[in-house]
């Protein structure tokens, strides 16, 4: 803080958060006064999450003044690992409408589920579209990093059956 008042303010102004996922945009750090160097986890004004392993990262700001005075302020960011949902459940690729109804499971458990013919953790069938369909498994972690994990799956009519009516027979 000395340097700060005896030659002048540097300061890192942004909408930086405390943490950020690894899978998450990146975005453009300013800093005041123009003209200095970025240094710590990123050596530009692009910071990107995906570029930096997880854990807590630094990021100096140092400027140097026309008289050669020199000052820095560091400001930082955690980095959260990306979350990975995947779905457990022994899913088929076609049904029928009137097949069974499937529990479904995901990795990590606490996820939600969507899709037509799902309904909480059951896909039922008989309750979806026809044709093509997607079950999607969303999981949001505990810093709230999020993912999802898609299975297609097909939904096939029950075949029309008839039978002409048979003669009266001795």
């Amino acid at each position: 803080q000395l340097n700060k008042l005896l030659y002048g303010s540097t300061d890192i102004t942004t909408s930086l958060n405390a943490g950020y996922c690894q899978d998450a945009t990146g975005l453009t750090i300013n800093a005041t006064p123009s003209g200095g160097t970025f240094s710590g986890a990123i050596s530009t004004s692009n910071f990107d999450p995906s570029s930096l392993n997880s854990g807590y990262h630094n990021i100096i700001y140092t400027y140097t003044d026309g008289n050669g005075c020199v000052n820095s302020d560091t400001t930082g960011t955690n980095i959260y690992p990306a979350a990975a949902a995947v779905i457990t459940s022994n899913l088929g690729s076609n049904y029928c409408e009137d097949a069974n109804s499937i529990n479904l499971t995901g990795y990590p458990s606490g996820g939600t589920w969507g899709g037509s013919g799902v309904t909480g953790t059951v896909f039922d069938p008989s309750q979806a579209n026809l044709g093509s369909t997607d079950i999607v498994y969303y999981y949001t972690d505990g810093n709230g990093c999020t993912d999802n994990d898609t299975v297609s799956v097909t939904v096939n009519a029950l075949p029309t059956v008839s039978h002409s009516a048979l003669a009266d027979e001795c």
